[in-house]
């Protein structure tokens, strides 16, 4: 009886690599049928994915392939939290958001880049330490820019231990290096300078 090559090929209803073994005729999961004399073989699930399903990530593809997946921990939006998260069960740790299933889902090699591709309105740096579980002293630029519900230059952060900081900026808010330089450029008819800041 013909038990196959337990080499690797392209399943294209599934969109995964599976090996060329008799289905159902062994524990491995991956066994996908005796291959076809049409059908690529490869020597890894890894090659088969690159080079046969290069249009979907090559880690997913393999763990998909093999049945042997805890995630890549690349990361992919979560649009519910507005935030990036990693490719890892949820147990596993506070910045997994899963293993992801679906190829659709497009991954990538940090939170930065997700943050920058997928949720491109939030400012980077605050999507990124949203993402990563960064605390609030953390976040922000600490430079300074204009609340003009306040009608002072404040600190782009949110350390409550900090009185200058008033929040995160938002995308559009010019940020100056200093409060001085933030108080001569937005709101130089305040008199004295020093009312420029809370």
């Amino acid at each position: 009886a013909n038990t196959g090559s337990s080499r690797w090929f392209v399943n294209h209803q599934s969109s995964t690599c599976v090996q060329d073994c008799p289905q159902g005729s062994s524990v491995d999961k991956s066994c996908g049928g005796l291959a076809q004399s049409w059908n690529k073989l490869h020597d890894t699930a890894l090659e088969c994915c690159s080079v046969d399903l290069g249009w979907i990530g090559e880690q997913f593809c393999v763990a998909q392939s093999t049945g042997v997946s805890t995630g890549t921990n690349l990361w992919f939006v979560d649009w519910i939290k507005e935030a990036c998260v990693q490719d890892c069960e949820s147990s596993a740790g506070s910045n997994c958001g899963g293993v992801v299933t679906s190829s659709a889902t497009e991954t990538f090699e940090t939170a930065d880049s997700c943050c920058e591709n997928k949720l491109g309105w939030m400012e980077k740096d605050d999507c990124v330490a949203k993402s990563t579980g960064a605390t609030p002293s953390q976040r922000g630029s600490f430079m300074y820019y204009v609340d003009w519900a306040l009608m002072k230059c404040v600190k782009d952060c949110e350390d409550p231990s900090d009185p200058h900081c008033k929040g995160l900026a938002e995308k559009h808010d010019t940020l100056y290096a200093s409060a001085n330089t933030c108080c001569s450029e937005k709101l130089y008819w305040l008199d004295p300078a020093a009312s420029c800041v809370p």
